[in-house]
């Protein structure tokens, strides 16, 4: 059990900051905000499009074993239920219910450990462990709760700024991010004849589903048309710190639809996102429309029926490759099993030249 009490004029003013910036708009955050007496408790719950979160001010226990928040307040003296995960709805998102609970005074809970600071309770449920909802679901909401910007989200690997004048953007999340990790670049580099340099190019390898299946012959094309290649194979255990610092070398970064293409966050500006689109087009939707709002340049590159391998197995009539919306309909599972589970890709490599092509003439200008 964990007592949260705020007994200092300073802790109040730094989270009145903190409350205001994760408002109405911060997602399905529970904020318990701590405050001196004798301020008297109060709680507010709201519900919104893609969220639903609570702020609790005053004195408060946290149960964890039972997932029970206890309080002094709240309207109508009843007891809420929600799911601490930033978009609601989502097969993607689940996690365990907590109840916040209004007690009397003589009824509160005794404490084991007792805290005067904020607390953001939140869920590592539901897809947690996989990079791009790591970023989209948890640490971009939080650090755009936490750093007293006005914002609204999820945009995927975005934030929603429309509603708000000079708010919170994914760039000042990625100029957190340079700051966080100490990145050096923060422009691609210069192209220029004198200098003789090659651009690098990262294709993010993967070794399950999805794979590139002529990786190594896409590679040597690469390295004849004048770039530095660096494949690299992106885990649960990479070291985030040494392998940011490896993409922030880059210039151009490429791979096919999958969780290791979220580390295009570090890519300096101006650098150029090739993600491999299947024949659904889910690349372009997770990642190229977000590199846009990135400061980087995005290249289309969408897989044609033969450079994928459920050509192989279904027949050339069937809805997997003639209407892939159809199998959208049927919901999640069937477009994971089909599209993402069951597919691999082999490019065409002279075709897909002419883009890489494309991406030495944008670091030109």
């Amino acid at each position: 059990m964990k007592d949260v009490r705020g007994d200092s004029r300073t802790i109040e003013c730094a989270i009145e900051h903190m409350k205001n910036a994760a408002n109405r708009n911060s997602g399905s955050l529970l904020l318990a905000t701590p405050a001196p007496a004798p301020i008297r408790s109060s709680a507010k719950k709201f519900s919104e499009a893609v969220s639903d979160y609570c702020e609790i001010k005053g004195t408060i226990r946290i149960d964890g074993q039972r997932s029970t928040i206890f309080t002094s307040k709240l309207a109508g003296n009843e007891s809420w239920v929600i799911r601490p995960y930033a978009i609601k709805g989502s097969e993607a998102m689940k996690s365990r219910e907590w109840t916040i609970k209004p007690v009397k005074g003589r009824d509160m809970p005794s404490c084991t450990i007792t805290h005067s600071v904020l607390v953001v309770l939140f869920s590592t449920g539901g897809f947690s462990g996989n990079h791009f909802h790591d970023f989209s679901d948890i640490v971009i909401p939080l650090s755009s709760a936490l750093l007293q910007k006005r914002h609204r989200w999820p945009k995927g690997l975005g934030i929603d700024t429309s509603r708000y004048r000079n708010g919170y953007s994914i760039n000042d999340f990625r100029d957190f991010l340079r700051s966080t990790y100490s990145l050096k670049r923060r422009a691609v580099i210069k192209l220029e004849p004198i200098n003789h340099q090659r651009p690098r190019l990262m294709i993010i390898s993967r070794k399950s589903t999805r794979r590139l299946t002529n990786e190594a012959r896409i590679a040597k094309m690469t390295q004849k048309i004048g770039y530095e290649v660096v494949i690299a194979n992106v885990t649960l255990s990479t070291n985030l710190t040494s392998f940011s610092q490896v993409v922030n070398s880059c210039d151009v970064f490429m791979g096919v639809h999958g969780a290791g293409l979220t580390n295009m966050v570090f890519l300096p500006d101006n650098a150029v996102v090739v993600p491999l689109g299947e024949i659904e087009g889910f690349a372009k939707t997770d990642f190229g429309d977000p590199s846009k709002e990135m400061r980087l340049r995005y290249l289309k590159y969408s897989i044609r029926v033969k450079e994928s391998s459920l050509a192989t197995q279904y027949a050339a009539d069937d809805v997997v490759l003639r209407d892939p919306m159809s199998i959208h309909k049927q919901g999640w599972d069937a477009i994971r099993t089909t599209y993402l589970v069951q597919q691999n890709v082999k490019l065409d490599v002279r075709r897909f030249r002419s883009t890489l092509l494309k991406a030495l003439k944008l670091l030109g200008h």
